[in-house]
């Protein structure tokens, strides 16, 4: 009888424990899933690719350059007896500009046409003689070489005098002035700066993947902050033969023809177009996130987040392209990236 009733509550036990776990435990367990499936949910927009055509145009810094500019340096050292020059000044090609005291050079100068007139003198005198038997070859032969000699001395004097007198290489606008009327100048010193302003170049680099899509004769356009008109035309005539190492850029070079003066060394935004490609995959920039691995975005399939690193290639103000990856149709997550982790579940709320 007695181990009749320890069968009984036993039973009894193990019924109320069942019973616990189904009335108390249950809910709690519920709680939890429904609660860790809404911690491993995401509720964002999301973004349906689709091909486009792209104007294929980047954008790049560049500069204003000179087409030719040169430091204007005495080629002798002397004192300057002229300077013709004012600061800010336009000169044309061939224009003196200082003259360097040439007094010494020309009392050389003149002292050797007088050896030289002398030594003709003696050449005729010569010649009559010799036709008269009176004088012999080899004293026509000497008097000769001595006129060949001084005749040499007078074009290096003369080449002195020359080097006595700067003049402007090209045309062009002379910076300030470095020296005063009557100053003594070494080879070392520059007198002023001359620079031609017209036509000029623009200079400037673009990333390496365009380096096969770039060419001679390609033309661009440019703006400039201190130049308040519509985009300024230019072509491309040089391209550097090989990638820069450190910035892996290719430098061009185009020239600009217009009448527009530009400054020299001013900061300009240059334009490339390399035409319209159909076909390419744009995407809104906010879906791309960057890591230290590169640029990732998330692609939505059945309901699920999967992250993708992908190779970008032009921008514009709202879009980017992606080179491959992505097919159209795909559905992107566009809002609610922070925090977002692949094998996410999402919800979509809205697209594009």
């Amino acid at each position: 009888m007695n181990k009749y009733k320890l069968w009984i509550g036993i039973v009894i036990v193990v019924i109320a424990l069942i019973f616990i776990k189904l009335i108390f435990l249950k809910p709690k367990d519920d709680k939890a899933k429904a609660t860790q499936g809404k911690l491993n949910s995401s509720t964002v927009s999301g973004y349906v690719v689709k091909y486009e055509t792209l104007e294929q145009q980047i954008y790049v810094s560049g500069e204003v350059a000179s087409f030719n500019k040169v430091s204007l340096r005495p080629e002798i050292a002397g004192k300057i007896i002229g300077l013709y020059i004012s600061d800010g000044q336009q000169v044309t090609k061939g224009t003196l500009l200082a003259k360097i005291n040439d007094a010494d050079f020309q009392a050389q100068l003149q002292k050797n046409n007088s050896q030289v007139s002398l030594a003709q003198i003696k050449l005729e005198r010569l010649r009559k003689l010799k036709a008269i038997e009176g004088a012999s070859q080899e004293e026509l032969d000497v008097i000769e070489n001595e006129i060949s000699t001084l005749k040499a001395d007078q074009a290096y004097i003369v080449a002195q005098i020359a080097k006595t007198n700067i003049s402007a290489p090209f045309s062009g606008t002379l910076s300030f002035k470095n020296v005063s009327n009557g100053a003594f100048v070494n080879t070392s010193d520059i007198l002023a700066t001359l620079v031609q302003t017209s036509p000029s170049y623009i200079d400037f680099s673009i990333p390496e993947k365009y380096s096969n899509t770039v060419r001679k004769g390609q033309s661009i356009s440019f703006e400039t902050d201190n130049i308040k008109t519509a985009k300024l035309n230019a072509v491309i005539t040089a391209i550097d033969p090989e990638i820069d190492p450190n910035t892996k850029s290719l430098k061009c070079r185009a020239t600009y023809m217009g009448s527009t003066t530009l400054t020299i060394g001013a900061f300009v935004k240059v334009f490339v177009n390399f035409g319209d490609a159909k076909g390419a995959t744009m995407i809104p920039t906010e879906c791309i996130v960057p890591t230290l691995k590169g640029q990732k975005i998330f692609i939505i399939k059945n309901g699920t987040a999967e992250e993708l690193f992908v190779k970008t290639g032009v921008r514009n103000n709202e879009k980017i392209q992606i080179f491959e990856g992505l097919s159209e149709g795909d559905t992107l997550v566009r809002t609610g990236l922070l925090g977002l982790k692949a094998g996410t579940s999402v919800k979509v709320k809205q697209t594009n």
